[in-house]
């Protein structure tokens, strides 16, 4: 969140893809989200690397949120590195909804592995426990599939495989293709499934061929990636860019602060301006209005702004 002083629109041709195969002994996800990429690219301004970062780990979350299973449910994907990125935070929920930023949106550097550098991977899960659970371990490759891929076989011992790649238009900075897809295998998945599921991972086409061909046809697309396993939709889901920051959350971010640090924002008699890190929209705050949270956090101390 950016203070200082002196959105997310309603896309719905991005689809996620919940499926089955190998007689219900995999578990089989993709996502096609072109539009979703576009927003983010236009909401950061990104070029480069960097609009290839987000989209990758946009796509990621996405692919991360088909494993919940409440609405209430969601995930966060964080990567922090010694990159000129120092990193990515990103946001997907169970209803298809995503969000997130670059911390340094302006860097750039030849591919998405150079820009994030060395790093940490964590993943968020708030599944509507006490505490959410999180996986934390050292980044692989920088290259957001393989880490994610190693994510679920080290925290959460699911054997794996996860592909995310995108089609960009250089000239127009714009994205032409995005999607991908995550395979796992479910518990007592038979030798022959597994021997069959690896025989198709080893020679299945790229995602962009895929989609290339069979279009928005993911039955076919399915099929084509998993030829002998049998492929069955369960469901589909639209996918949207969608920032839920709001004036009440802002207000609890002001409130954090302290009486200390909202008396010196108050005591230099400017506007404030504090700017959402997902989706950049500002909300503007007067002395007054700092003024009337100071006051309000004085007379009670548990004051709290409610949703």
């Amino acid at each position: 969140m950016i203070i200082s002083q002196n959105s997310g629109g309603e896309r719905m041709s991005d689809k996620l893809i919940r499926a089955t195969a190998g007689d219900n002994s995999i578990s089989v996800v993709f996502c096609s989200m072109k539009d979703v990429c576009n927003e983010a690219i236009k909401i950061h301004n990104l070029k480069g690397a960097s609009a290839e970062a987000l989209c990758k780990a946009l796509i990621g979350a996405i692919l991360l949120s088909s494993t919940l299973k409440n609405e209430s449910d969601y995930v966060t994907m964080m990567i922090r590195g010694n990159g000129p990125a120092q990193g990515i935070t990103v946001t997907a929920d169970q209803l298809g909804n995503t969000k997130g930023y670059l911390l340094n949106s302006e860097a750039d550097a030849k591919t998405v592995s150079a820009l994030l550098g060395t790093g940490i991977l964590t993943v968020s899960k708030d599944i509507g426990l006490k505490e959410p659970y999180v996986g934390k371990l050292p980044l692989v490759s920088g290259e957001i599939a393989d880490d994610i891929t190693s994510y679920f076989a080290e925290s959460e011992q699911i054997a794996s495989s996860c592909a995310i790649e995108l089609e960009f238009n250089k000239e127009k900075n714009e994205v032409i293709l995005a999607g991908g897809f995550l395979i796992q295998l479910l518990p007592d998945a038979p030798y022959y499934i597994i021997s069959q599921l690896e025989a198709d991972l080893a020679r299945h086409p790229s995602v962009i061929e895929l989609m290339k061909k069979y279009n928005t046809d993911y039955e076919r697309i399915l099929s084509a990636l998993l030829p002998a396993l049998n492929v069955s939709i369960l469901s589909t889901t639209p996918v949207r860019w969608y920032c839920n920051c709001s004036k009440s959350k802002i207000d609890k971010v002001l409130i954090a602060l302290g009486k200390t640090e909202l008396n010196s924002i108050l005591k230099d008699g400017k506007d404030t301006e504090v700017v959402c890190d997902f989706c950049n929209k500002n909300y503007k705050y007067s002395p007054e209005d700092i003024k009337e949270i100071l006051n309000k956090l004085e007379t009670n101390e548990n004051y709290t702004v409610s949703k």
